[in-house]
């Protein structure tokens, strides 16, 4: 089928002379992802006698493909290093071939792992997916910038323009700006600072949209009653945090969700005050104890009625008591 295949690249409105490919599935073609996945889907079925497990309450066998994107995960390295060789040996006999430079290894060990004769970069956090592992405050810095970029770009043909009514601009806004600030933000485990980021990000954009200056003295709360806007950013987020935490209870106890949130790791939380959990937000959002939100959770029609659609109190907490 990609026998004698030629193609052409479009660079600044003209056309390439044509050049063969002989490798690869071919871009633009409709079966090319069909036809990648298959033959990763025969690569994994290679590797299935390899025992990969990560170790929650129970074990688990885990390797994670999304499109191209796979990720080997496993609480020994040594095993990591067999997976990742494996992994090759299967690529090449199926004509594939893994790309080293694309290849990161999170880990806290100091061996290394090679792919075709080099070493595999090492990497305290990387991007997957859209979002930065493990979740970190820059991460959230990140997402503000990636935002304050788009958002910039729509500065004249958009934001500036006095012909587009401030109904339309806020559509805009939602649907074209707020996503890509809190893209997995319902994954976020949230600190003070972190929080006055993302609004003093957001007021920004307000004001931007309605043309006020800070000078101005003009103050949040009457711009956002000016354009309508009941939840700030920071709501949004516990929002879609407390419909993911429902989503997660409700899941069958051997889905892979379920058994991460009750996951028992083994390292040792360090003396003193620990981290924030991401678990640890949930009673802070609503108020509650732990437990109790876990076991109305359970109840879909109940927790989206109290949590998703319920009223707020003070402090942007959500009200689930009768």
């Amino acid at each position: 089928m990609y026998e004698n295949t030629q193609c052409s690249v479009m660079i600044g409105g003209s056309m390439t002379e044509w050049f063969c490919v002989r490798v690869g599935v071919r871009q633009g073609c409709i079966l090319s992802p069909a036809l990648f996945n298959l033959f990763l889907e025969f690569v994994m079925r290679e590797l299935k006698s390899i025992d990969r497990e990560l170790n929650y309450r129970e074990k688990m066998s885990l390797d994670i493909r999304y499109a191209d994107d796979t990720t080997l995960l496993s609480v020994i390295f040594g095993k990591l290093g067999l997976s990742t060789q494996e992994l090759e040996t299967a690529c090449m006999k199926w004509g594939l071939k893994i790309n080293n430079k694309k290849c990161k290894i999170l880990t806290d060990g100091d061996d290394n792992i090679r792919i075709d004769g080099e070493e595999v970069q090492r990497v305290n956090e990387f991007v997957f997916l859209g979002s930065m592992l493990p979740f970190t405050s820059k991460d959230v810095n990140r997402r503000i910038a990636l935002a304050s970029a788009a958002f910039g770009r729509l500065q004249r043909t958009v934001w500036s323009r006095r012909d587009i009514s401030l109904k339309l601009k806020v559509r805009l806004y939602k649907s074209l700006i707020l996503p890509i600030a809190i893209y997995a933000g319902e994954t976020w485990t949230l600190r003070a600072e972190d929080t006055r980021r993302l609004e003093v990000f957001e007021m920004r954009c307000l004001r931007a949209i309605m043309g006020i200056r800070r000078i101005q003295r003009v103050t949040n709360e009457h711009i956002r009653r000016e354009l309508n806007l009941n939840e700030t950013i920071t709501e949004i987020i516990r929002r879609k945090r407390l419909k993911w935490f429902g989503h997660t209870m409700r899941r069958p106890p051997e889905s892979y969700i379920r058994r991460a949130y009750w996951g028992d790791f083994t390292a040792r939380r360090p003396r003193g005050r620990p981290p924030k959990r991401w678990k640890d937000q949930i009673p802070e959002d609503l108020g509650l104890p732990l437990h109790r939100c876990e076991e109305m959770a359970l109840n879909r029609g109940d927790w989206w009625e109290g949590a998703v659609r319920g009223r707020r109190r003070a402090r942007g907490r959500y009200d689930l008591r009768p």
